[in-house]
């Protein structure tokens, strides 16, 4: 018996970009064993848009490091850090 292959996309691969906007290639399972991700895998691991996730980076809900420059910023965020994010938007959102 033959084993199918299953082309996975690697880890380190940059995300592709179609028209102008970034989109991951990584599968859900790939996202969840990730334990620093970007602002484009973050989204993608949570189904929200990147803007809200720049924007919770700035106003300072979501804890992130920036590699780039304050104009052009380049965010990384760890995994308990979203993780903590997202436990008080699940507890705000039940509070209403």
């Amino acid at each position: 018996m033959t084993i199918p292959s299953i082309h996975a996309e690697p880890l380190t691969r940059s995300p592709r970009t179609t028209n102008g906007r970034q989109r991951t290639t990584l599968t859900p399972q790939q996202l969840d064993t990730l334990t620093v991700l970007d602002v484009v895998e973050t989204a993608a691991l949570l189904r929200i848009g990147q803007d809200l996730v720049r924007k919770e980076i700035r106003a300072g809900r979501l804890i992130a490091e920036n590699y780039g420059t304050p104009s052009r910023p380049i965010y990384r965020i760890y995994r308990p850090q979203l993780d903590a994010w997202r436990a008080v938007r699940s507890t705000a959102a039940g509070a209403k």
